[in-house]
């Protein structure tokens, strides 16, 4: 069995979006689903949510 993504992260909330942008930084495959806007209030998230824009 061939997969496409190497993680899959369910929400991105502050533990996702910390979670996805590391993989990701690492050379992971990642996959975020999130079904609301993304994005957060606190300074750690601003952080990673800097890393999509």
């Amino acid at each position: 069995m061939k997969y496409d993504y190497d993680l899959v992260v369910i929400g991105a909330g502050s533990g996702g979006l910390v979670v996805t942008s590391g993989s990701a930084s690492l050379g992971a495959k990642v996959m975020l689903i999130e079904n609301k806007k993304m994005g957060s209030s606190s300074k750690r998230c601003k952080r990673c949510w800097s890393f999509w824009t």
